[in-house]
């Protein structure tokens, strides 16, 4: 794919089946299209060294209040640990999370009726080498993981 868009790597939600991220920086979007679809569970795992920083900024925000919602976790598994932050409804421009663990959980979950546009965020990795460039230096990746992670779409 090839675009003005392709500047960095995005991803997309696949309901129930999480995604593992390293890459230093990328996108992450519910939908490509005018509103996300119906009984969605997306989950995107960054995740990079125990010593780095994930931020993840979000552009605007719009689901059904109460119903479909996102949550920011710092852990790899919602239940070992406690939200950074639960989003729903219509918000603005800019909010902004860190995980100072080296690793962040956005999972979002939608219900069976009403849809809105959802949502995208972009996220980046400071204060230590993620790990695909770590793999690159000859070091093991997280089991389980993929180092070179590739699911570019763009427009």
């Amino acid at each position: 794919w090839t675009g003005p868009g392709c500047t960095e790597p995005s991803y997309w939600c696949i309901s129930g089946e999480p995604r593992v991220l390293f890459a230093s920086s990328g996108i992450l979007q519910v939908t490509g299209r005018d509103v996300y679809t119906n009984n969605l569970n997306c989950k995107w795992l960054i995740s990079s060294m125990p010593s780095a920083i994930i931020t993840l900024t979000f552009g605007a925000f719009s689901s059904e209040d109460r119903f479909d919602v996102a949550t920011v976790y710092t852990t790899p598994d919602p239940h070992t640990g406690a939200a950074l932050a639960t989003l729903q409804g219509t918000l603005p421009e800019g909010m902004t999370f860190s995980s100072t663990s080296g690793t962040l959980l956005l999972v979002f979950t939608s219900d069976g009726s009403v849809v809105f546009s959802g949502f995208t965020a972009r996220w980046s990795i400071t204060g230590s080498a993620n790990c695909s460039s770590w793999w690159s230096e000859g070091h093991q990746c997280p089991a389980g993981t993929n180092a070179n992670a590739t699911a570019m779409l763009c427009e």
